[in-house]
């Protein structure tokens, strides 16, 4: 399967989970959660992000599907006084094979911390190469996603990605601050590799899809608090 099929069989899963996640705010208390800013979202969604990481054997590197930027806040969608920060990332540099393995991984380790399943059919089928799972943090709404994207389908290998959405924030009066550009490079911590910059043909396809989850994102149907 080439690159660009496999990111975009990547951005349909992380699409599939944003409407998952949209149907499971709307069964939310009525009053909705928030981060207090930009800041605090980009680093509790690092956080998740390590959480599942950290423990992972074989060792991935994190590699960055897109930017890290905030955008619109799905919960109130058409809003224009709130934003949100979503983390995407493909696990790579270990073997196809590993793929499932560190979807399992990664929800255990959310598991383990207390975090809770969308629903029971989010909790991943797998008998499957492309177990998908979908959960939620709890006190401070975060929502995130793992599953593998399978690049061969006879054998099961693929490339597994994990997804964190944060709670909305409070727009600052001036534009968007940088905080969550600088996370790749500052905030990935010791524990994964940073990405090689020298892939310059799957950055491109990676910045592609990211284009493509992002328009789809703004097009999908309002998916409002209660």
């Amino acid at each position: 399967m080439s690159l660009r099929r496999t990111a975009a069989a990547v951005v349909m899963a992380t699409l599939a989970a944003t409407a998952t996640a949209c149907a499971g705010q709307q069964d939310q208390a009525k009053e909705p959660k928030f981060s207090k800013n930009e800041q605090q979202a980009v680093t509790r969604a690092d956080e998740i992000v390590q959480e599942a990481v950290s423990g992972m054997s074989p060792k991935p590197t994190l590699a960055p599907i897109g930017n890290h930027a905030a955008g619109s806040c799905l919960a109130e969608f058409g809003s224009d006084k709130l934003a949100q920060v979503a983390l995407r990332y493909q696990l790579k540099d270990v073997p196809g094979s590993a793929g499932k393995q560190l979807v399992r991984q990664a929800r255990d380790a959310w598991v383990a911390k207390g975090y809770k399943f969308e629903s029971e059919k989010t909790d991943g089928d797998w008998s499957k190469p492309n177990p998908f799972v979908s959960m939620r943090t709890g006190a401070d709404d975060f929502w995130m996603t793992a599953g593998n994207g399978v690049t061969d389908e006879a054998i099961g290998d693929g490339i597994a990605y994990i997804t964190v959405n944060s709670s909305c924030f409070p727009k600052p009066a001036e534009s968007s601050s940088p905080a969550a550009q600088g996370l790749s490079s500052e905030s990935s911590v010791s524990s994964v590799s940073s990405v090689s910059s020298d892939d310059a043909s799957q950055q491109r396809v990676l910045a592609h899809s990211s284009r493509i989850y992002d328009a789809s994102r703004r097009r999908a149907a309002p998916c409002r608090s209660a």
